[in-house]
Protein backbone atom coordinates (compact mmCIF):
# COMPACT_ATOMS: atom_id res chain seq x y z
CA UNK A 1 0.00 0.00 0.00
CA UNK A 2 1.49 3.55 -0.90
CA UNK A 3 1.10 6.74 1.04
CA UNK A 4 -1.23 8.54 -1.22
CA UNK A 5 -4.79 6.25 -0.91
CA UNK A 6 -8.84 6.25 -1.52
CA UNK A 7 -11.07 5.90 1.12
CA UNK A 8 -14.73 4.67 0.87
CA UNK A 9 -16.74 4.32 3.72
CA UNK A 10 -20.56 2.83 3.22
CA UNK A 11 -23.00 3.01 6.09
CA UNK A 12 -26.21 1.65 6.49
CA UNK A 13 -28.80 2.18 9.60
CA UNK A 14 -31.68 0.22 10.16
CA UNK A 15 -33.64 3.23 10.62
CA UNK A 16 -32.80 4.23 7.17
CA UNK A 17 -34.24 2.86 3.53
CA UNK A 18 -30.91 3.53 1.91
CA UNK A 19 -27.49 3.87 3.17
CA UNK A 20 -24.47 6.22 2.72
CA UNK A 21 -21.73 6.46 0.55
CA UNK A 22 -18.41 8.69 1.02
CA UNK A 23 -15.15 8.41 -0.41
CA UNK A 24 -12.23 11.16 0.37
CA UNK A 25 -8.33 11.09 -0.78
CA UNK A 26 -6.29 10.18 2.42
CA UNK A 27 -2.67 9.20 3.67
CA UNK A 28 -1.84 6.15 4.55
CA UNK A 29 0.88 4.67 6.97
CA UNK A 30 1.46 1.22 9.15
CA UNK A 31 3.46 1.16 12.50
CA UNK A 32 3.45 -1.24 15.04
CA UNK A 33 0.93 -3.98 13.69
CA UNK A 34 -1.41 -1.26 12.88
CA UNK A 35 -3.15 0.34 9.55
CA UNK A 36 -3.38 4.57 10.47
CA UNK A 37 -5.29 6.11 7.41
CA UNK A 38 -5.92 9.89 7.75
CA UNK A 39 -8.26 11.70 5.70
CA UNK A 40 -10.14 15.15 5.82
CA UNK A 41 -13.87 16.27 5.11
CA UNK A 42 -16.08 19.33 5.17
CA UNK A 43 -18.58 19.74 8.22
CA UNK A 44 -22.22 20.15 5.89
CA UNK A 45 -23.01 22.32 8.73
CA UNK A 46 -20.52 24.30 10.00
CA UNK A 47 -18.51 24.00 6.84
CA UNK A 48 -15.25 23.18 8.67
CA UNK A 49 -12.89 20.93 8.06
CA UNK A 50 -12.87 17.88 10.16
CA UNK A 51 -9.98 15.93 10.37
CA UNK A 52 -10.32 11.99 10.81
CA UNK A 53 -8.47 9.28 11.63
CA UNK A 54 -9.31 5.52 11.31
CA UNK A 55 -6.57 2.65 13.07
CA UNK A 56 -7.34 -1.18 11.70
CA UNK A 57 -5.97 -3.70 13.56
CA UNK A 58 -6.40 -7.15 13.82
CA UNK A 59 -9.10 -7.46 15.98
CA UNK A 60 -9.69 -3.80 16.91
CA UNK A 61 -11.06 -0.52 14.89
CA UNK A 62 -10.78 3.21 16.26
CA UNK A 63 -12.48 5.97 14.04
CA UNK A 64 -11.16 9.55 15.68
CA UNK A 65 -13.01 12.44 13.90
CA UNK A 66 -11.20 16.11 15.30
CA UNK A 67 -12.99 19.82 14.36
CA UNK A 68 -16.50 21.33 15.40
CA UNK A 69 -17.40 17.82 16.12
CA UNK A 70 -15.18 15.36 17.81
CA UNK A 71 -15.38 11.92 18.95
CA UNK A 72 -13.47 8.47 19.00
CA UNK A 73 -15.32 5.17 18.75
CA UNK A 74 -13.88 1.98 19.66
CA UNK A 75 -14.47 -1.15 18.28
CA UNK A 76 -14.19 -4.52 19.62
CA UNK A 77 -16.26 -7.78 19.02
CA UNK A 78 -18.34 -8.28 21.44
CA UNK A 79 -17.65 -5.38 23.69
CA UNK A 80 -19.11 -2.35 24.39
CA UNK A 81 -17.66 1.09 24.35
CA UNK A 82 -18.63 4.18 25.44
CA UNK A 83 -17.42 7.37 24.94
CA UNK A 84 -18.30 11.66 24.72
CA UNK A 85 -19.33 12.78 20.85
CA UNK A 86 -18.46 16.63 21.27
CA UNK A 87 -20.47 18.94 18.85
CA UNK A 88 -20.97 22.77 18.82
CA UNK A 89 -23.71 23.04 20.67
CA UNK A 90 -22.77 20.43 22.90
CA UNK A 91 -21.97 17.36 24.57
CA UNK A 92 -23.71 14.03 24.27
CA UNK A 93 -22.82 10.58 25.49
CA UNK A 94 -22.08 7.82 23.29
CA UNK A 95 -21.86 4.11 23.45
CA UNK A 96 -21.74 1.32 20.94
CA UNK A 97 -21.92 -2.34 21.15
CA UNK A 98 -19.54 -4.29 18.57
CA UNK A 99 -21.55 -7.49 16.92
CA UNK A 100 -18.90 -8.13 14.16
CA UNK A 101 -16.03 -6.71 13.20
CA UNK A 102 -13.54 -8.43 10.22
CA UNK A 103 -10.72 -6.79 8.53
CA UNK A 104 -8.89 -8.42 5.23
CA UNK A 105 -6.07 -7.03 4.64
CA UNK A 106 -4.58 -7.14 1.23
CA UNK A 107 -1.00 -6.07 -0.73
CA UNK A 108 -2.87 -2.88 -2.61
CA UNK A 109 -6.41 -2.92 -0.58
CA UNK A 110 -7.95 -3.15 2.92
CA UNK A 111 -11.60 -3.79 3.89
CA UNK A 112 -12.91 -3.76 7.20
CA UNK A 113 -16.36 -4.47 8.11
CA UNK A 114 -18.31 -3.57 11.27
CA UNK A 115 -21.70 -4.28 12.47
CA UNK A 116 -22.71 -2.41 15.91
CA UNK A 117 -25.59 -0.79 17.98
CA UNK A 118 -25.01 2.83 18.43
CA UNK A 119 -26.78 4.59 21.65
CA UNK A 120 -26.92 8.29 21.78
CA UNK A 121 -27.46 9.71 25.71
CA UNK A 122 -28.15 6.25 26.61
CA UNK A 123 -31.40 5.85 23.56
CA UNK A 124 -30.80 3.35 21.21
CA UNK A 125 -30.32 5.01 17.91
CA UNK A 126 -29.61 2.13 15.29
CA UNK A 127 -27.79 -0.70 14.37
CA UNK A 128 -25.24 0.18 12.01
CA UNK A 129 -23.53 -1.26 9.66
CA UNK A 130 -19.97 0.38 8.08
CA UNK A 131 -17.91 -1.14 5.19
CA UNK A 132 -14.63 0.70 5.03
CA UNK A 133 -12.39 0.40 1.82
CA UNK A 134 -8.91 1.75 1.00
CA UNK A 135 -7.31 1.56 -2.52
CA UNK A 136 -4.00 3.06 -3.37
CA UNK A 137 -4.60 6.17 -5.32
Amino acid sequence: MNDNVIITIVSEYDNQPEGIKVSFQGNYAYRNKTHYISYEQLDEDSKEIVKNTLKLRDEEIRMIKRGDASSTMRFLKGYEHSSSYQTAVGSMQMKTYTHELDLIENEDEIIANLLYDLYLNNQYISKCKIRINVVNN
